[in-house]
């Protein structure tokens, strides 16, 4: 009985100090997600949906969806991003009681830049 209370003493420590150095990794690894000029190479998908739209009948919607590319070069120094959106948006109108969806979809513009970061 006291083997097992010492092993499962030992199993909760490691886990609790594993978890623990875990902790602190996520934390580094969302502030470095989160940093636009970040060293790392990074491709992201975002998706910002608007299921009602002011002025406009109640099936009308938009959807735009984003592709993201980061890459750096000359160790860090140049980073190159570049973002391209995908948008979808549904307009419903009644004319004399007839509903119809108007839907047109496409790609927006592109948009390249590059960085320079200076470190002092």
């Amino acid at each position: 009985m006291k083997i097992l209370a010492i092993l499962l003493t030992t199993i909760i420590a490691v886990a609790l100090s594993v978890n623990k150095s875990n902790a602190q990794d996520n934390e580094q690894s969302a502030a470095q997600a989160n940093n636009p000029l970040a060293n790392m190479t990074a491709l992201n998908f975002h998706d910002y949906y608007v299921a009602k739209l002011s002025n406009a009948e109640s099936g009308s919607y938009m959807n735009t969806g984003w592709i993201r590319f980061a890459k750096p070069f000359a160790k860090g120094k140049l980073l190159l991003r570049a973002s391209a959106p995908l948008s979808t948006m549904s307009i419903q109108q009644t004319y004399n009681g007839t509903v119809t969806n108007t839907t047109s979809n496409g790609l927006g513009d592109v948009k390249c830049f590059r960085f320079l970061q200076f470190y002092f």
